[in-house]
């Protein structure tokens, strides 16, 4: 990879042209501004939210049997092409060999990796209404946690290889909006000497992203449309939209000019602190207010293998 390449992918460079098309700013200060692309891409979201889930379960086990695999296999390729660039395994070696002094010291580390473990296995709580009455829910909540681990620790390796590999490791800490778009594009255009192929799979993998994204929002929202159907026994489909619509008036305040300020105080404070404590008090309600040998067998129903016992000493 010649160097005059490397520096037309440079991080500023790639910051600057998403900062440009969505008119967005890291600071409080642009309300008054509204960015059209990020308003269309919000309705069309919506639109897409509301199609995937307005029939329940049926549709959403459609949707995701397609759009979950290709995003993992995306993942694997940049992965193995991050690995053959110079230096990548000095990023893999400092993935995985850690400074353990500082980790074990370092609150913000436990607190952001603990949120993103409550929020990765939100979709137990999501969709485990839906369940066969035999199913497994100790082998499904497994299977759930080892991807789920997997995948992050891909999702890592393309990170580190990619940085290291292009001469970026002081940005390994990025995520987020910064590692979607100044990482990723680093190893799209890293992945081979053809443009075009590059292209490709970069809508590809960006069209992926999108479609996980709206599978993330369409399962928060059919928890909350799913409860408030059954509970006052309304239709689902008029329950599903009043829900969208509701939530698409805050959501209107992202496609302001402050959306990227608003959006990582929102991250900070609901996907790290607020979910992290709900996640435990919902743990000890469970706990507390069910009878231990209610809750137990339900956990021991199905499963021959990791029982928990009735009484923990």
């Amino acid at each position: 990879m010649s160097c005059k390449r490397q520096e037309q992918i440079s991080p500023p460079q790639a910051g600057n042209l998403f900062n440009e098309l969505t008119q967005t700013t890291y600071g409080v200060n642009g309300f008054s501004s509204i960015s059209i692309p990020v308003l269309i891409c919000l309705v069309v979201g919506l639109v897409l939210i509301y199609f995937c889930i307005r029939n329940g379960s049926d549709s959403i086990g459609k949707v995701i049997s397609f759009i979950v695999p290709i995003p993992f296999i995306c993942l694997v390729i940049m992965a193995v092409k991050g690995l053959t660039l110079p230096n990548a395994f000095g990023g893999v070696k400092a993935l995985f060999i850690s400074k353990w002094g500082s980790i074990i010291h370092d609150f913000g580390l436990w607190k952001d990796a603990a949120g993103q473990v409550f929020y990765s296995m939100s979709v137990m709580f999501a969709y485990g209404s839906f369940l066969p009455e035999k199913s497994n829910v100790v082998k499904d909540g497994l299977i759930i946690a080892c991807c789920d681990f997997l995948v992050s620790v891909l999702s890592s390796v393309v990170l580190f290889a990619t940085l290291y590999g292009t001469g970026n490791p002081k940005q390994v800490e990025t995520s987020g909006i910064d590692a979607a778009f100044l990482v990723y594009p680093q190893a799209i255009v890293n992945l081979s000497n053809n443009g075009v192929v590059n292209a490709i799979f970069g809508v590809i993998f960006y069209l992926c992203l999108g479609t996980l994204a709206i599978d993330s929002a369409f399962s928060i929202t059919e928890g909350a449309s799913t409860a408030i159907s059954d509970k006052f026994k309304i239709n689902k489909k008029k329950t599903t939209f009043w829900l969208i619509v509701i939530s698409a008036i805050p959501a209107l305040i992202m496609t302001t000019g402050a959306g990227l300020a608003i959006l990582d105080i929102m991250d900070n404070w609901c996907n790290a602190y607020n979910i992290f404590v709900i996640g435990i008090l919902e743990t000890l309600v469970v706990g507390w207010f069910f009878s231990n040998k209610k809750l137990i067998g339900e956990i021991n129903k199905n499963t021959k293998k990791f029982k928990m016992p009735l009484r923990l000493n």
